[in-house]
């Protein structure tokens, strides 16, 4: 990996206290500058949108072929590219175009403390262990009534 790519990464942890959200769009885009043929470029939301051929050239009046000069343009670019990539392989990544926006997809939040000893996260355990508690003594329960060895239950009593 490159230093320019490992750079990035290190300012996007940096922004971010320290860790990489995988579900955020400087990552999305530093995948993309990594592995660009697998990973496609995350646009800022709202600032593309898709089209198709026809609706792209009834909106723009131009055609979608390249003229000779064009296609001369890109190769000789393309050309320009793969000279300094033999010269300096670092060059070439710090050319390609770096978008500091951040968008995250996910975001968590810490949980909330609920008075003054516990956590939203302890007060559900807590609630889970008195349901689990109350399950095992029902089935406790019906186990042992459908043996037919308790006639009555009652108020929490077995009389045998």
């Amino acid at each position: 990996m490159s230093a320019t790519l490992s750079n990035r990464l290190i300012d996007i942890a940096e922004q971010h206290g320290g860790v990489v959200p995988l579900h955020g769009r400087l990552f999305a885009q530093w995948m993309h500058h990594a592995f660009p043929r697998e990973c496609a470029y995350p646009h800022l939301s709202g600032t593309t949108s898709q089209r198709s051929s026809n609706e792209w050239l009834a909106e723009s009046g131009n055609s979608a072929e390249a003229t000779e000069e064009e296609m001369l343009q890109f190769t000789e670019m393309a050309n320009l590219t793969e000279s300094m990539a033999a010269q300096d392989p670092m060059a070439v990544e710090d050319l390609l175009s770096w978008s500091t926006e951040e968008e995250l997809l996910v975001v968590r939040q810490e949980l909330q403390l609920v008075g003054r000893t516990g956590s939203i996260r302890s007060s559900l355990q807590g609630f889970m262990m008195v349901a689990a508690a109350a399950s095992l003594a029902l089935g406790l329960v019906k186990s042992v009534r459908s043996s037919g060895k308790v006639d009555m239950l009652e108020y929490g009593k077995i009389v045998v």
